[in-house]
């Protein structure tokens, strides 16, 4: 079960960074925004799981979503000290810059979708038998 969650968090890293910052078109702006939420829910949620083998696929959801909540409360706050932060790259994916209560319903989708990848991951879905 592992190696698979390893394999999803290897995969999602360039996926997600394509999602958000190279996919144009008609999808473009939606993937840019909120593609790259769902993503990033997914993947912090493997993260957990892979290094938390006895937590639940419930327990990383929640924590992945709260906490992901938490940072997009944060974005409302712009200290002077966390700014240079937030204007490289990897501090923008991590921290985000500008608060959208849009994001929630992403959150919300990408925890659902973390969680039950989690969940079908350890009771055998997608086995290879």
């Amino acid at each position: 079960m592992r190696w698979r969650l390893g394999i999803l968090i290897v995969a999602l890293i360039p996926a997600g960074f394509y999602v958000k910052y190279f996919v144009s078109g008609d999808l473009g702006t939606w993937c840019n925004i909120y593609g790259g939420a769902i993503l990033y829910e997914v993947f912090w949620i493997a993260v957990l799981a892979f290094l938390f083998t006895r937590w639940s696929a419930l327990a990383c959801s929640l924590i992945v979503f709260l906490t992901t909540c938490a940072l997009e409360f944060l974005q409302l706050w712009h200290p002077a000290w966390l700014e240079p932060a937030r204007n490289t790259i990897i501090g923008q994916a991590l921290l985000g810059s500008v608060f959208d209560p849009y994001d929630f319903i992403y959150y919300v989708i990408g925890s659902l979708l973390g969680g039950l990848i989690v969940w079908s991951f350890r009771h055998g879905a997608w086995s290879m038998k």
